[in-house]
């Protein structure tokens, strides 16, 4: 209980600092709205070099009281950013008086040390009856033409109290997850597929389900059309003209594909990957991103050697 007094000293601090930015914010942090919700984001990001999720402000700072402490990774976090080396040493900064003690009769001692062996006993029994789930993951693939590299394949969970945990599949297209938590937000990415967010209630604690992603058509056919696969050269610049949205951002990363080497605009990208003598050959589609209409708006790509 005194931890939990304690988190709501640093959640009074984080409120002064932020105050300290926006002086205009004289309400309390469960008033937050979506623009003071990403400027604390941003003053998080900015000092610390750490993100925190909208989700986990709703869950934690918004509150009106909190019955559950947030993760220890999280608390230090905060500690830091409102100016202390961490939770403990910010709990340690806290001068709270020390309680005042009156002499016990036996009686009342005994009654005393009963209480709390049963608290204890209470405790442990939640902790070991606590559920656990494993919960396994499984992707399939809809009849198509180019063969997935599972290996490749992504689950990034999504929790409610820490950032999001990137997970990689095995060769068979599978992960396991064990989790105490009876609800899973998670979002699975694939090459040359739509990438699709979802939400499962584990009601077992064993179980298991299989996905069939939705095929990425213009992934897979910007990489056709970059193995030359496509002898109307017309054609296929009007198709690219279509599937591509005018301010697109197409950047080529290096072959590891973890950073930007090139930045593209619509018409250099269709050039380049249409013009007979093009550059842009054996493309390897990493991400996508489309706008309303249905056109890809942001688009990475690597080049494979020939």
């Amino acid at each position: 209980m005194k931890d939990l007094h304690y988190f709501e000293l640093l959640k009074a601090a984080i409120l002064k600092k932020y105050q300290a930015h926006y002086p205009e914010w004289q309400e309390p942090l469960q008033a937050f709205r979506r623009r003071e919700i990403e400027q604390f984001q941003q003053l998080v990001q900015e000092q610390v070099g750490s993100r925190i999720s909208e989700r986990w402000i709703y869950t934690h700072l918004k509150a009106d009281k909190a019955e559950k402490l947030p993760r220890i990774d999280m608390l230090d976090l905060l500690s830091q950013w409102v100016g202390a080396e961490s939770w403990q040493r910010f709990k340690a900064d806290q001068a709270l008086p020390a309680p005042t003690t009156s002499p016990v009769r036996p009686a009342r001692k005994t009654l005393y040390l009963i209480t709390l062996a049963l608290i204890g006993i209470s405790f442990s029994l939640a902790f070991w009856w606590s559920p656990s789930y494993r919960y396994t993951i499984c992707l399939e693939q809809k009849q198509g033409p180019l063969p997935v590299d599972w290996s490749q394949a992504t689950c990034t969970l999504l929790w409610a109290d820490e950032s999001p945990q990137r997970r990689p599949f095995d060769a068979e297209g599978c992960l396991e997850i064990k989790t105490t938590d009876r609800e899973l937000t998670f979002v699975l990415e694939a090459p040359y597929h739509r990438a699709d967010t979802i939400i499962r209630q584990l009601r077992k604690r064993k179980s298991s389900e299989r996905f069939q992603l939705q095929t990425d058509d213009y992934a897979l056919a910007i990489h056709y059309f970059s193995e030359g696969a496509v002898s109307d050269w017309k054609k296929r610049r009007q198709q690219l003209d279509r599937m591509i949205a005018p301010e697109a951002e197409i950047i080529q990363l290096t072959p590891d594909g973890q950073l930007g080497m090139e930045l593209y605009d619509k018409t250099d990208f269709i050039n380049k990957l249409t013009l007979p003598l093009s550059s842009l050959k054996n493309l390897r589609i990493i991400f996508t991103e489309y706008n309303p209409a249905g056109q890809i708006q942001k688009l990475r790509f690597t080049q494979e050697a020939n």
